[in-house]
């Protein structure tokens, strides 16, 4: 608004200031023409009024036209970077892509991210990343010629359209070659370690259509990011076909969330030296209309990757208290229940306060629940994960080291942990009975969770070979097929009672 006025304020002054100098010139060169025939200087003072019509047009027409060109510069392009928008960047795709066709030329659209934009910002502050997006601009408007179109699509991301010689392998990698070297160098120059992701699509040979084009390009960058940030990949239809089935299996799975569609089953957890009840361990079951059972590996590791886990955890967790409770299982005599976070989930920022807030939806639960982390997870950051677990231990909760063995087996891990439990994953107790070493790696960690004070459980038992084996070694727990399989709540509730009827 404040620009606005301040061009038509310009407009008027000019105008004001000339008219002024018009008529006051004006009429000093018609005053030597004061005493001749009065037709004369009627003729005089028309053709000076024709003449001042004339010229006033022509100078309302540049003011106008530079301000409305002036305003339209704005509305396009960002100013931080001063590349054009999205929108504009689109009508002159589509103008480029048109005159292109008739040439028949190539075009290339190459959409880039800059990885991990925010915990950069979080890193060095939004004064040092707004100059790095600056002096990229800079960089690209400086670097390509006049006929290619640059723009600022979003925050971090921009888009760069470029006409090629051919469609070539060799011609498309030297585009996007150049385009990361420029992008490496700003980097650089600014002293910052951070890398960008590129996707990259052709016309004709993808489309013909601005927004098809920039989709395509799009597409192309989200197999980049999941390929390994600082990646290049080209539009490829099976790709897209198969990024486009997980994202409709992604809005599937949170709408199945969302809807109370998901199931949970209860698997039984044994205490080795009197097979009573120590626990049981919640799992996650889906059940698609359009997708049918979907594996828990899939959709678990689908949530993962697009961040939606906690999703997963706050429906177990209010789901399982809920149901236990409705079938009369007393949460007061049931050692254990545990549940799985995922890796992605555990090193969120937010995970306490996400937690928290699911644990309020369901009290009862939090004095006998058990969260069963992976190895990964805890050794991202063994300091931060230290300080965490502790104060979720100070209200109340239980940690197991799911899968232990198959990361990074770490002594500092058990060491510093507050951890209660090492689960020895089920790829080590397949070949118990039948592998020498696999007995003698299971024994060890049998030995090393009791020199530390904690409770061994072996999961995926599955015979009772294997189960009289981890007994005579020590074992603390166990479970799998051979024991109890995974339950709805009302067979888990009449198993336990046919348990306690037993007993």
């Amino acid at each position: 608004m404040e620009r606005a006025f301040n061009s038509a304020l310009r407009i008027a002054l000019i105008y004001l200031i000339l008219g002024f100098c018009w008529i006051y010139f004006s009429d000093s060169a018609l005053e030597p023409f004061a005493n001749t025939n009065s037709a004369i200087l009627t003729k005089l003072q028309n053709y000076k009024g024709w003449a001042y019509v004339f010229f006033t047009s022509i100078l309302l027409f540049f003011l106008t036209y530079y301000s409305f060109r002036k305003i339209q510069r704005l509305q396009e392009r960002d100013p931080l970077t001063q590349l054009l928008r999205n929108r504009p960047f689109k009508i002159y795709l589509d103008e480029m892509l048109e005159q292109a066709g008739a040439d028949q030329q190539t075009i290339i659209v190459l959409h880039l991210d800059i990885n991990n934009f925010k915990t950069l910002v979080a890193r060095v502050g939004r004064a040092n990343t707004d100059a790095l997006l600056a002096n990229w601009g800079k960089h690209l408007r400086e670097h390509y010629k006049s006929d290619v179109l640059l723009s600022h699509l979003g925050q971090d991301e921009f888009g760069i359209a470029l006409p090629l010689p051919d469609s070539s392998e060799k011609t498309r990698r030297t585009a996007t070659d150049k385009l990361r070297q420029l992008f490496n160098n700003v980097a650089q120059q600014q002293n910052l370690k951070v890398t960008c992701s590129i996707g990259a699509a052709l016309s004709p040979n993808d489309g013909d259509d601005a927004d098809v084009l920039m989709a395509k390009a799009n597409d192309a960058l989200r197999v980049s990011r999941k390929s390994g940030l600082g990646r290049t990949n080209y539009f490829n239809t099976e790709l897209a076909k198969r990024e486009n089935e997980e994202f409709e299996l992604l809005e599937d799975l949170v709408d199945a969330i969302d809807k109370n569609q998901l199931s949970l089953v209860y698997q039984p957890q044994f205490r080795l030296l009197d097979n009573s009840i120590s626990g049981c361990e919640v799992l996650v079951r889906w059940s698609s209309k359009r997708h049918g059972d979907v594996s828990p590996d899939l959709f678990v590791q689908l949530a993962e990757r697009h961040q939606v886990a906690s999703l997963i955890t706050d429906f177990v967790i209010s789901r399982s208290s809920k149901e236990l409770q409705e079938i009369g299982v007393d949460l007061l005599r049931l050692p254990r229940v545990s549940i799985n976070i995922s890796a992605q989930e555990f090193t969120q920022k937010n995970f306490k306060k996400t937690l928290t807030a699911s644990l309020k939806h369901a009290e009862p639960l939090r004095a006998i629940l058990q969260l069963e982390i992976t190895e990964t997870a805890a050794l991202s950051n063994i300091q931060a994960s230290t300080l965490l677990m502790s104060r979720l231990k100070n209200q109340g909760l239980h940690f197991s080291i799911d899968d232990f063995g198959t990361g990074y087996s770490s002594l500092e891990l058990i060491r510093e942990l507050p951890i209660d439990e090492l689960k020895i994953d089920r790829s080590f107790i397949t070949h118990i009975a039948t592998q020498a070493r696999s007995a003698v790696i299971v024994k060890s960690m049998i030995d090393l969770a009791h020199t530390f004070g904690l409770r061994a459980l072996a999961e995926g038992v599955e015979s009772l070979a294997q189960q009289q084996l981890l007994k005579e070694m020590g074992c603390d727990e166990a479970q799998g097929w051979q024991l109890a399989a995974p339950m709805v709540a009302l067979d888990f509730q009449k198993f336990l009672s046919g348990i306690e009827q037993q007993a």
